[in-house]
């Protein structure tokens, strides 16, 4: 039986597969209902995860790839989200899903099923209670900081130089026409932005641990028991304000406005004192932290396509959602004269 069935490729390849994919794994290749969790359809990333579930009751998380068509790359990120499952530990309440199968050739994998609620989904329902949103952002630092000292390197000098020189270069490709973006001057602004504040950052401490790679509120769900992180992306070593711009940012464009926030500033203070009530590994002075919030921006915006008929409908709230916050980071002085 299947739920939520939309009639595309995606949904019908993904329907197609699960009995054989079932089989390899050991299950039963009759007896299921498949119920949408959640899907992504766009043109280069197509992606669909479905609750399987057992007439004996058992019950499974499906997640067939259709696009991009990466047998290997899909191995490899099933094989980060089992390195992180065995690092936090299979009993722990801070932890992730349990990996059980992959398969290359048809870009599927099974996971434990998680009975929960994603902190996206937990925050948008304590609308109007700000004090409960901010807790949910406590306990995100909490699990961050576990997963981060799952693997730590010592102190590291940070270098916010690379950064520069990245979007430097993205820089010149905007202006000479070879690149496009979104709110094009906004985005240059941002870029100067950049620029201006990395002599301040240079040769300071910081923290390098085991990257999440996409941490943000969707992907960190809550059962009765346990907090668990989704879909790791890395396995690299890289300074801690990565992963902690992502999430603070993420949250605060869920549920502030912009006026909340400081000129010249990305997250309110608030916002920031929450998650490290949580977050102990480094404090919220960190320079990988305050310098990378403004990247941040930019890299988020960077994946809104220039042309609004090339945006999907996240996109487009995507873009809708930060541009009040970008122009607050990047363009202080109108709202300081």
């Amino acid at each position: 039986m299947w739920w939520n069935f939309q009639d595309s490729t995606l949904d019908k390849t993904a329907l197609k597969l699960w009995p054989g994919f079932a089989a390899q794994a050991g299950l039963s290749r009759h007896g299921w209902t498949l119920t949408k969790l959640s899907r992504r359809d766009d043109p280069e990333n197509s992606r669909i995860v479905l609750r399987a579930k057992h007439r004996s009751g058992l019950s499974y998380a499906y997640k067939f790839q259709l696009k991009p068509e990466s047998q290997q790359g899909f191995v490899a990120h099933h094989m980060l989200q089992e390195r992180a499952f065995h690092a936090l530990g299979e009993d722990a309440t801070l932890t992730a899903p349990k990996p059980i199968q992959v398969s290359q050739d048809a870009q599927t994998s099974l996971f434990e099923y998680i009975r929960g609620h994603t902190f996206a989904e937990l925050v948008r329902k304590a609308e109007g209670r700000p004090v409960q949103q901010l807790d949910l952002l406590k306990q995100a630092g909490v699990w961050l900081d576990a997963y981060h000292r799952t693997q730590i390197e010592e102190r590291r000098i940070f270098q916010p130089k690379y950064t520069v020189c990245y979007y430097q270069e993205l820089e010149k490709q905007i202006t000479a026409g070879t690149a496009a973006v979104p709110a094009r001057q906004l985005f240059l602004a941002g870029i100067r932005r950049i620029i201006e504040l990395a002599p301040q950052f240079e040769g300071q401490q910081t923290i390098s641990a085991i990257q999440h790679g996409d941490f943000h509120l969707s992907n960190l769900i809550r059962d009765d028991q346990r907090t668990l992180g989704l879909d790791f992306s890395s396995d690299q070593m890289a300074p801690v304000g990565h992963d902690i711009s992502k999430v603070l940012l993420d949250f605060t464009t869920l549920t502030r406005s912009a006026n909340e926030v400081a000129p010249g500033r990305v997250v309110p203070d608030d916002v920031t004192s929450a998650f490290f009530e949580g977050y102990k590994l480094v404090g919220p002075n960190d320079p990988s932290l305050a310098f990378l919030l403004y990247p941040r921006v930019l890299s988020t915006l960077a994946r809104v396509p220039q042309k609004k008929a090339l945006r999907t409908a996240a996109k487009q709230r995507t873009l809708r959602r930060l541009r009040p916050f970008a122009k607050r980071a990047f363009q202080p002085d109108h709202f300081t004269n």
